[in-house]
């Protein structure tokens, strides 16, 4: 089994058109790799169309990715790879609330995806959901215990956890940040 293993990342590492071929060694050897740990090998069709819509969306063409990625979700919507690409387009453009309810659909259909689960932390957290931000970093290191010391998103929305209370909310373009209301006794200017 070990050998199979080494075999799938090595071979997968050296041809880009392997992604295909070391799922499908996965799906027979009964384990999980790639960036989402998903266990279940998508259709051949699905795989392309997602292909495609990462393409395009490297390309900067957004329309047709995210037409792409929901066609595929239209197709098999059992498949969490589709909620996770698209919940990744949706991170990109800082659509936070959107990006959360497609990684909330691919957990609920692969719920040890731990890639999946660092994601929706971040993207929590970005939404000012601390707690939900820590309970998701949480089942990352209960998934991925080797994660934890890399966790360092957890140790900040820990913090606004138990500031929240005596934080003011600062609305900016790109989302909601918390600033503590009084600035640190170093910040101050000396009086003289």
């Amino acid at each position: 089994m070990a050998e199979v293993i080494k075999f799938v990342r090595v071979f997968s590492r050296r041809h880009k058109s392997a992604h295909q071929l070391s799922r499908l060694l996965c799906l027979l050897a009964g384990l999980r790799l790639g960036d989402a740990q998903l266990a279940a090998a998508s259709d051949p069709l699905i795989d392309e169309m997602l292909n495609r819509a990462q393409a395009a969306q490297l390309k900067g063409d957004w329309t047709n990715a995210f037409s792409l990625a929901t066609e595929a979700i239209k197709v098999d919507p059992r498949d969490p790879q589709c909620y996770y690409v698209r919940g990744r387009f949706y991170a990109l453009r800082r659509e936070h609330a959107r990006s959360v309810a497609d990684f909330d659909q691919a957990l609920a259909l692969e719920p040890r995806a731990a890639e999946i689960y660092q994601l929706r932390g971040v993207e929590q957290f970005k939404l000012a959901h601390f707690q939900e931000s820590v309970a998701d970093f949480d089942k990352v290191i209960e998934l991925t215990p080797k994660r934890a010391p890399y966790l360092w998103q957890r140790g900040i929305a820990c913090y606004y956890v138990t500031k929240r209370s005596t934080a003011t909310t600062l609305k900016t373009p790109s989302g909601i940040f918390f600033v503590s209301p009084a600035p640190p006794a170093w910040s101050k200017p000396a009086k003289v």
